[in-house]
């Protein structure tokens, strides 16, 4: 049996990162690559003879909301691009939608109290089926401005729990030699975050890696990088400091930012 390893949401948080809270808003939205930013995360399925196009309309009326009652988010969605679904196990979600920043406390707060959200309530019931979680991220190496011009991009997700016997300054120390290398040899890599569930995850382990690249193609080349003697790093990584299920991957894309 696999054992692992519970925190509390302040312990990880502190984990992942050894950066402190930071005021700047380098990425947009009141986010910043300094410091932990709240997520809001809802892996949806469409509901029958809906499409994407049908969410797409329906967030275009979201953004003018959120724009009305002062509470605008940075939106990203995530599509399946290489996932571990299979015929045998097929991927149960359509898309995951992310509503990332500050006012994402504030805008559940307007979202279910104010009258005009009542008709968007309604038909987003119509359109997809949703789980709702909170979580938090943080980056560990941002090229921030590769980060602000891309609105398409891709994520490859690698969940993971910590090692049993491993302290969170253990892996504070690690990622912070990783992104060290990053800086000077991104190997196509624009941005490396964790994601961290804090309701609603108790099925999920602990954290996820979020590395983002701007093309399909930086994709493969770090990849055959990685076949080329990367992996030793990532077999190092794996057997001392955090146990991983696999890497897939997103087509990410930012669909509003404030």
């Amino acid at each position: 049996m696999k054992k692992y390893l519970t925190l509390s949401a302040f312990v990880i948080v502190s984990l992942i990162t050894s950066n402190g809270y930071a005021d700047d808003n380098n990425l947009g939205g009141g986010v910043s690559s300094n410091a932990p930013f709240a997520i809001n995360a809802q892996i949806c399925k469409l509901n029958e003879g809906k499409t994407m196009e049908d969410y797409h309309s329906l967030n275009d009326k979201f953004y003018k909301w959120t724009k009305k009652h002062d509470v605008e988010l940075t939106v990203v969605s995530h599509v399946p691009f290489y996932s571990h679904g299979n015929f045998n196990n097929p991927t149960k979600y359509d898309f995951i939608e992310f509503l990332i920043g500050p006012n994402v406390g504030k805008t559940w707060d307007k979202w279910l109290s104010k009258k005009d959200s009542e008709k968007l309530r309604n038909e987003w019931a119509e359109v997809a089926t949703c789980y709702v979680k909170a979580a938090s991220g943080n980056f560990l190496y941002a090229n921030e401005d590769e980060l602000n011009k891309r609105d398409l991009r891709y994520a490859e997700w690698n969940w993971c729990n910590i090692r049993e016997g491993k302290k969170a300054e253990d892996l504070i120390i690690e990622h912070n030699r990783i992104a060290n290398n990053l800086s000077k040899n991104p190997n196509g890599i624009i941005g490396w975050l964790t994601f961290v569930p804090h309701l609603g995850g108790a099925n999920l382990p602990t954290f996820a890696h979020i590395v983002l690249y701007p093309d399909v193609d930086s994709v493969i080349k770090n990849k055959m990088a990685e076949r080329n003697g990367g992996w030793k790093d990532r077999r190092d990584y794996e057997t001392e400091f955090a146990q991983c299920t696999g890497s897939s991957l997103m087509q990410e894309e930012i669909l509003y930012r404030p």
